[in-house]
């Protein structure tokens, strides 16, 4: 019996063994099963569709090779989420998104960009050609009601499928809603029969730290002479360099679209140099006759900067410049979850809407009467703490240095649900700046002024002329850069003016004068001319206005010639035209005069002079030899008396 009961245990211990595994194996079976099914895929929309360019514009063109930025505003509020939910969005068919254009991992952030609400994954077709982003949700979402927000997609056309110079229709889907959009491709037109320079930008294929620029020289087929092609780069972060063996140049044929064809490479021995920094570069290409060049080169380039790269060509027929600019692009979004009891306030640039303005201080009215502070941080935004339900007046007290106070007064309705997100904005402190011009020499007919800031040209100008009595003003312009307290520096430049160097003095604050000085030249003729023997040698001086301004001497040797060269046209003061008269030194025995003028030359006629063969009557003489003749007389008639006794 004993031994039964022994064997029963250890039975009934096997058994509860295996029950025990079977329990265990359940539970994990179980568990993975729970963890699987919580990854869901939820219900979500996309309510917006844009295309933006590069400064986060939206627009409903684009240049169609160019890169630009699809952003899709979408909302998953209808469901309760949880960490590892996640939605797909189908991408365009019609649209690329290389590894060197699309960063195919990328985080959605909460408003302020200190939290992660979801990560983005794009997975591209074939080819890169459309595919999908998947939006996977973070524990931020857990308890939170209304999640919505937006990402942006750095793309590219698949334009070899498109109508080039029209309208064309995309489309995305999420959960079988499809929403359209409809764009402009921008293609090549027939270009302008007088352009002399265009200069472009664009990305390196393989590399996000290098930018290729070309330029278009000379497409109207001019004859010029004397051509030099400058060229610097401004913006990026300051340290990007050209990348010297990476320089070509070719004579080419432009189509009227700019294709080129027919490339005969061009030795830049001997004709190019860089700047001590590498940040600009000369190239002396001497006499263009009606050639048409196209110039390529890399430069190194940091990644999420705008590099702008600026060239000009003078000639002394024709001058010309030309701005490119790169600048990639980079895939993000943001979202924002329920804010119920709270007021959310940001604050933003009004003509930048993505400069968020810190250091702007509210007064909020309770619906009580009551009043308290909120002061934006850096990042622009501010939250309240929780607040009862009801009505309140928002308004601006202190306005971010740089900017103008807002005087609107705002009503929010704060509810037991939804808190309230309120932007405002606030215009940007302006300025002038003016330019007048000051010639030394003769007027020109009028000049054109560039208005730079920071050393980037902004594309305005003015055109200065005696109709407007050589002065103008650029008129609104901000003070500060967006969202800063860093004052933006203007400095003007005007175009080449031939035959004048510029000069350029005052600041912003006093308003600049840019004087140009004539350049010109001149050169006077002297001759000599000898009526009678020739001395050895003569001395010259050339007078300007009356002083001496050289001296030469002249000989035979010169055959009685010489030439005064390189004088100034115009005085450097005033700007008059200078006078110039010359002058000898005398010469012994001879008689000078003088005949022509600077414009036709001098002749210097010396005449020898000669003893004069007339009497001449000298009362002293003539009365000593009276005198003499007198005595004489006087002692004869005596002696003749004393022999006649």
């Amino acid at each position: 019996m004993g031994d039964g009961k022994m064997e029963r245990k250890k039975f009934f211990r096997y058994v509860l063994s295996v029950l025990m595994m079977f329990t265990l194996l359940f539970q994990g079976m179980m568990w993975r099963v729970f963890a699987a099914g919580s990854a869901r895929q939820v219900p979500s929309t996309v309510t917006s569709f844009e295309i933006q360019n590069s400064s986060g514009q939206t627009v409903n063109s684009v240049w169609y090779t160019e890169r630009f930025l699809m952003k899709l505003d979408w909302d998953a509020s209808g469901t309760q989420l949880q960490a590892g939910d996640y939605f797909d969005i189908d991408l365009p068919q019609t649209m690329k998104f290389p590894s060197d254009t699309t960063t195919y991992d990328f985080n959605v952030m909460n408003d302020d960009g200190t939290a992660v609400i979801a990560t983005a994954h794009i997975t591209p077709g074939p080819g890169d050609v459309g595919g999908k982003v998947r939006l996977t949700f973070t524990n931020w979402v857990t308890g939170r009601t209304d999640v919505r927000g937006n990402v942006k997609i750095a793309s590219k056309f698949l334009y070899t499928s498109l109508l080039v110079n029209q309208n064309n229709t995309f489309s995305v889907s999420v959960n079988g809603q499809v929403v359209n959009k409809i764009i402009r491709l921008d293609g090549p037109t027939p270009l302008d029969n007088n352009e002399v320079l265009k200069k472009s930008g664009e990305g390196v294929p393989g590399t996000t730290d290098q930018a290729l620029w070309k330029v278009r020289i000379n497409y109207k087929k001019a004859t010029l002479t004397n051509v030099v092609i400058t060229d610097h780069l401004t913006g990026g972060n300051g340290s990007e360099t050209y990348i010297p063996g990476s320089f070509e140049l070719y004579s080419v044929d432009y189509s009227t679209l700019g294709e080129a064809s027919n490339p005969v490479a061009v030795s830049l021995a001997g004709k190019i140099t860089f700047g001590a920094d590498n940040r600009s570069f000369t190239i002396n290409l001497g006499t263009i006759n009606a050639t048409q060049y196209r110039l390529i080169y890399k430069t190194t380039y940091t990644p999420d900067t705008r590099l702008t790269n600026h060239v000009d060509l003078t000639s002394t027929e024709q001058n010309g410049g030309d701005s490119g600019n790169y600048q990639t692009l980079s895939s993000s979004g943001t979202a924002t979850g329920n804010l119920a009891n709270k007021i959310k306030l940001i604050k933003v640039d009004a003509e930048d809407n993505t400069a968020r303005l810190s250091n702007a201080v509210f007064t909020v009215t309770r619906p009580d009467g009551t009043t308290f502070e909120l002061t934006t941080g850096a990042d622009g935004t501010v939250t309240s703490a929780a607040l009862p339900v009801g009505t309140y007046k928002v308004k601006e007290r202190v306005a971010p240095q740089g900017y103008e106070l807002n005087n609107d007064e705002y009503t929010l309705q704060v509810t037991a649900t939804d808190g309230v997100v309120q932007t405002i904005k606030d215009n940007p402190i302006k300025i002038d700046v003016t330019t007048k011009k000051k010639w030394i020499g003769p007027e020109g007919s009028s000049v054109t002024i560039h208005l730079y800031a920071d050393n980037v040209d902004t594309g305005k100008t003015v055109v200065l002329n005696s109709a407007n009595n050589w002065f103008d003003t650029f008129s609104d312009l901000r003070k500060y850069q967006p969202g800063t307290t860093t004052e933006i520096n203007y400095t003007v430049l005007e175009d080449t003016v031939l035959n004048y160097d510029s000069v350029v003095t005052g600041n912003m604050t006093t308003g600049y004068t840019i004087t140009n000085t004539n350049t010109e030249t001149r050169s006077v003729d002297v001759e000599k001319k000898w009526v009678g023997q020739p001395v050895s040698s003569i001395t010259v001086k050339l007078l300007a206005d009356g002083s001496i301004k050289d001296t030469i001497t002249i000989t035979s040797a010169d055959n009685w010639r010489h030439t005064f060269v390189n004088l100034p046209k115009y005085d450097t003061n005033d700007g008059h035209e200078i006078v110039y008269t010359v002058d000898e030194e005398s010469i012994a025995g001879y008689t000078t005069s003088i005949t022509g003028d600077a414009q036709t030359g001098f002749t210097i006629t010396n005449s020898k002079n000669t003893p004069k063969t007339s009497d001449h009557f000298h009362p002293m003489i003539y009365a000593g030899l009276m005198g003499i003749s007198l005595s004489i007389i006087i002692i004869v008639m005596m002696k003749k008396k004393t022999v006649e006794r």
